[in-house]
C-alpha cells in the first residue's frame, strides 16, 4: 500500500498509471485491502486536487509585470537511499563551480508583505524560458526565486473562485499579504530558508549526451492552482507572491562525464507561467489612473516592453545612498496612457540629522530616453523630458557635500505637467569620505575619440569648438579616474582614423607637428591630474608585414599641406627613413611631457594585440628606445623580447596575468599593471547592474580596474561616396583588413558612455552605474586594506575581514543577481568604512 500511495500521489503520474501502479503495487493482496486502500486513496486524491478552474474574468496575466528576487544556491543532493560513487558526488560539484552555485543571500525576511520596499527588485513577465539562452543560462545557478505583484481589491467579501494557477520546476509557497495560502512539491512543515523542493523523477537527471534529449521529455513543467481564501484579502492593495525552490538533486540518477554534465546541466527550477482569475469582476478594483509614479532603483534597467507598472503599485520614496563627497543616484518612473508633455520634476533641499541641510542646488534631476528609436533599453539622460514619450524614467543624483553630517535626509521633489505629484526623497548619508577620483585605488580607462565628438557637432577637426567639447568629454574620463592619456601619432585598427601629431612635408621630408598634442596634454593636465602611462600610439598590427600588406608601406599617418591632409603611408619602422620621422615624435612627446612635469618613464608606447611587432620592427625600437614599455591589448601576448610590457589590459574577466592577485586586484603584487574590459559582461546592450559591478569585477579577478573600453565613440551618420547616408562608428573601424584581429580583442566591450547631447556630451545610465561602482570599490578597499589594523576592536576588526566575501556573495558569473541585496551589502560595507574612519581618523 505504501508504494501505491507514492505512485498515487506523485504529481508527474497519470491517472492511468497511477492504477496500474496500483495494480502492480496490490501483488497477492486480499480484494478487501486493495479495496479499502483504493477508496483512502480516492479520498487523499479528492482532498489534494488542484481546484477547477471556473469560467472566469482575468486578473493577472502572462504579461502581467511582477518584481522578482533571484538567490544562487549550492545543490542540495538526493541519493533516494541509493549508494552514491565519489565520482558522482565529484561531478555534482564541478557543476556548483562550473555554474557558480553558491549559497547568495536569500529574500529578506518580510519580502511577501505588503510593507516591503521592493523598489530595488528587477522587473519581469513569466514569458517561456529558453533553457538554452542567456535566461536559461542563469535559471541554472539559481536557488530561490521570489516574485511579487500588488493586486487590488475594493470587496474582500464579493470577490469569488480567485485562483492562481502555475507551471513550474521545483516547488513553490504562494502567499497573499505575507500569508501562505499553498505550497506545492515542498515538504510540509516549517521549512528551513534553504530547505529544496521534493526532487523530480529520478529519470531528468540522465545528463548523457545521447540520453539527455530523452530526458528533457520528462522535464515538462509541474503544475498546480490554488484558491485563494477571502479572508487573507483586505480592501486596497493586496500583495501576491510567489516563492519558486529549486528541486534537491537525485545523484543516483546523475549519469554523463564531466564535459556532458556542464554542457548539459538541467536545473529543476523556474517559473514558466502564471495566471490570477476570478469567476468575476466583483469586488476586485478596476480604477486606473491616467498617469502612473512607480519605483525602479537605479541598478533595475527600464524596458520599453516593460514601460509600465503593475496597475496597483504603491509609490515609495526614492531611496538614493552615499559618502561624504560621493554622487548618490536614484530613480523612478512616470508613464501614462498618453504622451507625457511638459513632464518636469522640481528639488527641495534635504533635510537631515540635527537640522543639516544639503541645499536643492544640490540635486539634480534628468530624464532617461531610449538611445534610438526601436532600443528597449532606456540609457541617455537630458536635462528636459522628451515631450511625446508615454514613459520618463527620471534619473535622481545627489551631489554630497564631503562635510555633510552623516545620517537619513528626506526632501519632496515636485512633478508637474501631465500631473502633479510631490515624491518623498530619502538619501543615507555615511559618514565615510571618498576619495578624489585622481586618488582612487581602483584605474579605469576609457579610450576618448576627438574625431567622433568633431563629426556628431560638425566642427572643425582641432578647433577651438572642437577642443571645447574634448574638454566636456574628459570631465566624464576625470569622474571614473581615467589613468591613461592617450596620444595618436597613427592610424589605429581601434579607436582613430585620424592621427594627432600632424606630418607635414618641409625641404622634402615628413615631419611632426606636435601643438595639437601639446594644446591636448595639457587640457588633460588641467582636467585630469597626471596619468598613470601617457601612450604614444604608433604601431598597429596592419604596420607588420603580411601576405596581404606591402612592408615598406604600412604605417598610416595625416600629412598635411596647410590646412589639408591627405593619409600617406609611411615606411614600416626600421626600413630606411623611419629614424629622420619617427625619432622627432618621441622627443617631441617627452618634451611635452617634461614642461608638464609629467614623469617621462611614464611614456609608454602602444599598442600591441594578439598581432605584435615583428622582425623588422622590434629592433627598431629595442635600438632607439630600449627603456620605453609597451601597453599590450591581448589575451596573453607579450611583445617579443627584448621589448618590455610595462600595461596589460586582458579583454576578458579571470586568467592572464590577473589571477595572481584574484579577489584584491587593486593591491596588483604582480610586475606588470593590468586591466581587464571584460567584454561581454559590459557590452552596451547590459542592464545597469553590469555597469555597477564592473570595477569590483575586475578586482575580484585579479585586476586593477577595467580599461580599454571607448568614451565617446558615438554613433555616427556619414555619406558615403554615392551620396547614400549610413551608420558609422570610429570604434574598431580604422583599419582595413585588421577589423578581424582586432575584433576578437574587444568585441563586445562597450565604445560609448556618454551621448550626443544638444549642448555636447551627456551623460547615460551605464555612465552614472559605472561611477557609483567604482565609488563603491573604493569603499571596499579602505575596509579591506585596514582589516588588520592593530587600533581596530577585535568585533570591527572581524567584520571587516568578511565585509568583500558578503559583496561578493550577490554576485554569480559578473552578474549582481539580486540588486536589493547587492544594495544591502554594499550600504552596509560603506557604514563599516565610517565606524572604522572614526577609530583610525581619515
Amino acid at each position: 500500500m505504501v508504494l501505491a500511495l507514492q505512485l498515487l500521489f506523485n504529481s508527474h503520474t497519470t491517472p492511468q498509471h497511477r492504477w496500474a501502479g496500483l495494480r502492480r503495487a496490490a501483488g497477492l493482496s486480499t480484494i478487501f485491502s486493495v479495496a479499502m486502500g483504493a477508496l483512502l486513496v480516492l479520498a487523499s486524491i479528492a482532498r489534494a486536487a488542484d481546484p477547477a478552474m471556473p469560467a472566469s474574468v482575468d486578473v493577472l496575466d502572462k504579461n502581467a509585470v511582477w518584481r522578482t528576487f533571484q538567490s544562487t544556491q549550492k545543490l542540495v543532493p538526493f541519493t533516494g537511499g541509493a549508494e552514491v560513487s565519489r565520482d558522482v558526488r565529484n561531478r555534482a560539484a564541478h557543476i556548483d563551480w562550473r555554474y557558480g552555485c553558491r549559497d547568495g543571500p536569500l529574500p529578506p525576511a518580510g519580502w511577501n508583505t505588503l510593507d516591503f520596499d521592493d523598489q530595488h527588485w528587477l522587473r519581469s513577465t513569466f514569458e517561456p524560458i529558453n533553457p538554452s539562452g542567456a535566461q536559461g543560462n542563469l535559471i541554472q545557478r539559481l536557488g530561490v526565486i521570489g516574485y511579487r505583484v500588488q493586486i487590488g481589491v475594493d470587496d474582500p467579501g464579493a470577490v469569488k473562485d480567485l485562483t492562481i494557477a502555475l507551471e513550474y520546476l521545483g516547488g513553490v509557497l504562494v502567499y497573499v499579504n505575507g500569508q501562505e495560502v499553498g505550497r506545492r512539491d515542498m515538504p510540509v512543515g516549517q521549512l528551513e530558508p534553504g530547505t529544496p523542493a521534493d526532487p523530480h523523477p529520478v529519470e531528468c537527471y540522465d545528463l548523457k549526451a545521447d540520453a539527455n534529449v530523452k530526458a528533457t521529455t520528462r522535464r515538462e513543467p509541474r503544475r498546480a492552482s490554488f484558491t485563494i481564501p477571502a479572508n487573507v484579502l483586505r480592501k486596497g492593495v493586496n500583495v501576491l507572491a510567489i516563492e519558486n525552490r529549486r528541486s534537491s538533486y537525485r545523484l543516483e540518477g546523475l549519469t554523463g562525464g564531466e564535459r556532458e554534465v556542464s554542457d548539459n546541466f538541467w536545473s529543476p527550477v523556474g517559473i514558466y507561467g502564471v495566471t490570477l482569475k476570478a469567476s468575476s469582476d466583483a469586488g476586485l478594483s478596476k480604477a486606473r489612473v491616467p498617469v502612473r509614479f512607480w519605483n525602479a532603483g537605479p541598478l533595475v534597467p527600464v524596458d520599453s516592453k516593460l514601460a509600465d507598472c503593475a496597475p496597483f503599485e504603491v509609490l515609495r520614496p526614492v531611496t538614493l545612498s552615499g559618502a561624504r563627497g560621493a554622487v548618490g543616484s536614484g530613480q523612478f518612473v512616470v508613464s501614462g496612457d498618453a504622451p507625457l508633455a511638459n513632464l518636469r520634476a522640481t528639488p527641495g533641499p534635504l533635510t537631515g540629522p540635527g537640522g543639516a541641510v544639503i541645499p536643492a542646488s544640490a540635486v539634480r534631476i534628468r530624464y532617461a530616453q531610449l538611445a534610438k528609436p526601436g532600443d528597449r533599453r532606456y540609457q541617455n539622460l537630458a536635462d528636459t523630458a522628451p515631450a511625446d514619450a508615454t514613459t520618463v524614467p527620471v534619473w535622481v543624483s545627489v551631489d554630497i557635500p564631503a562635510d555633510a553630517k552623516p545620517g537619513e535626509y528626506t526632501s519632496e521633489l515636485a512633478v508637474s505637467g501631465p500631473a502633479t505629484r510631490n515624491v518623498p526623497l530619502r538619501l543615507e548619508v555615511f559618514g565615510w569620505n571618498l576619495p578624489k577620483p585622481a586618488e582612487w585605488k581602483s584605474w579605469s580607462n576609457f579610450f576618448q575619440s576627438p574625431e567622433s565628438l568633431a563629426i556628431a557637432y560638425q566642427v572643425p577637426l582641432w578647433s577651438d569648438k572642437h577642443f571645447a567639447l574634448i574638454e566636456q568629454s574628459m570631465r566624464f574620463q576625470a569622474g571614473l579616474g581615467e589613468r591613461l592619456a592617450v596620444v595618436h601619432a597613427c592610424r589605429s585598427s581601434l579607436t582613430n582614423q585620424r592621427t594627432m601629431v600632424l606630418f607635414r612635408r618641409k625641404d622634402g621630408k615628413i615631419v611632426p607637428d606636435m601643438s595639437v598634442v601639446e594644446r591636448y596634454l595639457t587640457l588633460y593636465q588641467k582636467v585630469i591630474g597626471t596619468p598613470t602611462h601617457a601612450v604614444l600610439n604608433l604601431w598597429d598590427p596592419r604596420a607588420e608585414a603580411s601576405k596581404t600588406q606591402d612592408p615598406d608601406t604600412a604605417t598610416e599617418v595625416d600629412v598635411y599641406d596647410g590646412d589639408t591632409y591627405k593619409v600617406e603611408r609611411l615606411p614600416l619602422f626600421g626600413q630606411p627613413g623611419t629614424e629622420e620621422t619617427w625619432l622627432p615624435v618621441v622627443e617631441g612627446m617627452r618634451a611635452i611631457m617634461k614642461k608638464l612635469n609629467w614623469p617621462e618613464e611614464r611614456m609608454i608606447f602602444g599598442t600591441q594585440w594578439d598581432s605584435h611587432t615583428g622582425p623588422v620592427s622590434t629592433p627598431f625600437f629595442a635600438k632607439h628606445f630600449p627603456t620605453v614599455k609597451w601597453v599590450s591589448y591581448t589575451h596573453g601576448w607579450q611583445p617579443p623580447k627584448p621589448l618590455e610590457l610595462g600595461l596589460y589590459i586582458n579583454p576578458e574577466a579571470g586568467g592572464g596575468m590577473g589571477s595572481r592577485n584574484a579577489g584584491h586586484g587593486w593591491r596588483m603584487v604582480t610586475k606588470v599593471p593590468s586591466m581587464t574590459c571584460m567584454r561581454f559582461w559590459l557590452s552596451g546592450g547590459n542592464d545597469p547592474a553590469y555597469f555597477r559591478q564592473g570595477c569590483l569585477n575586475a578586482h575580484m579577478d585579479g585586476f586593477l580596474g577595467a580599461g580599454g573600453m571607448g568614451m565617446d565613440f558615438l554613433p555616427l551618420q556619414v555619406k558615403t561616396a554615392d551620396g547614400r547616408t549610413k551608420n558609422h562608428s570610429i570604434w574598431m573601424s580604422g583599419a582595413a583588413g585588421q577589423a578581424g584581429n582586432i575584433g576578437r580583442v574587444v568585441r563586445g566591450a562597450p565604445s560609448c558612455m556618454v551621448w550626443a547631447g544638444p549642448q555636447g556630451p551627456a551623460s547615460t545610465i551605464s555612465y552614472e552605474c559605472f561611477r557609483d561602482g567604482m565609488q563603491d570599490a573604493q569603499a571596499l578597499i579602505y575596509v579591506a586594506d585596514n582589516a588588520k589594523n592593530p587600533k581596530l576592536p577585535p568585533e570591527l576588526a572581524k567584520r571587516a575581514g568578511g565585509a568583500n566575501a558578503t559583496v561578493s556573495r550577490t554576485v554569480s558569473q559578473q552578474r549582481i543577481l539580486s540588486d536589493g541585496a547587492y544594495q544591502d551589502a554594499i550600504s552596509e560595507t560603506y557604514r563599516l568604512a565610517a565606524e572604522m574612519q572614526a577609530v583610525l581618523g581619515k
